[in-house]
């Protein structure tokens, strides 16, 4: 008996590549579950190897901006730092959140981006 599963790997939520494993035996739903928790391990670990990466879709300022924010900083100690208004940060995180379709911070931490620049 041959048994195959597959992988997509999304970036911004759209499909952009796909793997797919075949086996002579069955997957069982434990080494299913287990592809699926490394999921997002895969996608950010190719997220610099396939094409429309969106740390390519971010300025240099918006990546500044992500890698701080990863680190716990709020808006005001971002303004502060970079010394820019307060009010220009929260336009770059919409900008950010829009670019990296996420709707908060705390979405853009846990989606693993990570800005490289």
């Amino acid at each position: 008996m041959r048994d195959m599963t597959e992988i997509f790997i999304r970036q911004r939520k759209r499909i952009i590549a796909g793997v797919s494993l075949i086996r002579d035996t069955p997957f069982t739903e434990l080494e299913r579950s287990r592809l699926r928790a490394v999921l997002p391990l895969i996608e950010l670990a190719t997220r610099d190897l396939l094409p429309d990466s969106e740390a390519q879709l971010l300025t240099a300022k918006e990546q500044e901006i992500v890698n701080m924010v990863r680190e716990g900083a709020s808006n005001k100690r971002i303004a502060l730092k970079l010394g820019i208004s307060l009010s220009t940060v929260k336009t770059h995180m919409r900008n950010i959140f829009a670019k990296t379709a996420v709707v908060n911070r705390t979405e853009l931490v846990s989606s693993g981006f990570i800005a490289y620049g």
